[in-house]
């Protein structure tokens, strides 16, 4: 074994094969995070996928194949396939650039467009008969597709001088302008779907009277009403997508302030096409095949037109029937 007189420590040299020997001192560590980050979100996606693969084929295989189940599973394959693709582009050598980043655009583009057409079904189904509010989303969601597609102008692949490796970059500003158009359409979502199912609780509040003034208990009241409306069928998934964008916005420009320019400006945007792409589908597969939701009360049945809510016309606090009105039932998707 050779001497090493110099007592240098070869295990912290980069290795000469890879991207990180070729770069400046201060973006190796910038370039070891944004890797570990792909290949975290990666793992999530592949987990989530053999997870789901048995719920999925019964999905896609239940009814005909229509648009829905089209944007249901191109949110599976684009959102894979976009860090799938990102993961791989960032450790080969490429004999071009442009390749890899033109296919990580496209996957990337399609994946908005569809997850956000899951959230506009959504919308769709709680307000079916409101043509104002699904006029309104689906103009908001082509401003999304909008959004999304600045992205690939905004972004360039450069190479890295010298050899073949190649670097992902912002190169115009308004790429974070794809982030604010997503967050104001989440929130817009996750509004209206809460409030248009909290139509029952506010007839409970109205029938609780004046008492609860007196008896000190209308603030518990109200905070318990506002907490069965964001944890029921699923709505915390909205308010977890709408985090995501914030955290997103917010990591561009604290890195802009800062100078770090390079990748980390949008390491946000794997873990949230992953997630997002997660929680999108869950709410559609789990309310399709009548899967129980995140909170006690909301079973959910299938009939042969739609799926509906059962338990509607129940008294949450008491568990005692009430009178069954015709607005209590509300369609939770389009039917297929």
């Amino acid at each position: 074994m050779a001497a090493n007189p110099l007592n240098i420590d070869f295990s912290k040299m980069p290795n000469p094969r890879a991207m990180e020997a070729w770069l400046e001192p201060s973006m190796v560590e910038n370039s070891r995070i944004f890797d570990r980050l792909v290949v975290g979100c990666l793992a999530i996606a592949g987990w989530d996928a053999l997870a789901s693969f048995t719920a999925d084929i019964r999905l896609l295989g239940t009814g005909t194949f229509n648009f829905q189940k089209l944007a249901y599973l191109s949110v599976r394959i684009s959102s894979f396939a976009f860090v799938l693709v990102t993961a791989i582009s960032g450790s080969i050598k490429q004999p071009s650039c442009s390749f890899w980043n033109h296919l990580a655009d496209i996957f990337y583009v399609v994946a908005q467009a569809a997850i956000g057409l899951l959230f506009y079904f959504r919308v769709v189904a709680v307000w079916h008969a409101v043509k104002a509010v699904i006029l309104f989303f689906r103009i908001a969601w082509l401003g999304l597709v909008v959004g999304a597609i600045l992205v690939p102008i905004a972004l360039k692949s450069s190479r890295l001088e010298g050899t073949e490796f190649c670097l992902l970059l912002v190169t115009r500003p308004y790429y974070i302008a794809q982030a604010f158009t997503r967050v104001a359409y989440d929130l817009l979502v996750c509004a209206a779907v809460t409030y248009k199912l909290g139509h029952n609780d506010e007839d409970e509040q109205a029938a609780s009277g004046c008492a609860s003034w007196f008896l000190g208990r209308r603030a518990t009241f109200r905070f318990s009403l506002l907490k069965r409306r964001l944890l029921r069928d699923s709505h915390i998934y909205f308010m977890i997508t709408a985090i995501f964008k914030v955290l997103e916005i917010a990591t561009f420009f604290g890195l802009q302030a800062s100078g770090r320019y390079f990748s980390l400006q949008i390491i946000i945007a794997f873990p949230d096409v992953v997630i997002t792409g997660i929680l999108a589908t869950r709410i559609y597969r789990k309310l399709k095949l009548n899967q129980p939701g995140i909170w006690p009360h909301t079973a959910v049945a299938t009939t042969p037109q739609s799926l509906t809510f059962l338990g509607r016309n129940t008294s949450i606090a008491l568990g005692i029937p009430q009178e069954t009105k015709k607005d209590d039932e509300q369609h939770i998707y389009p039917p297929s």
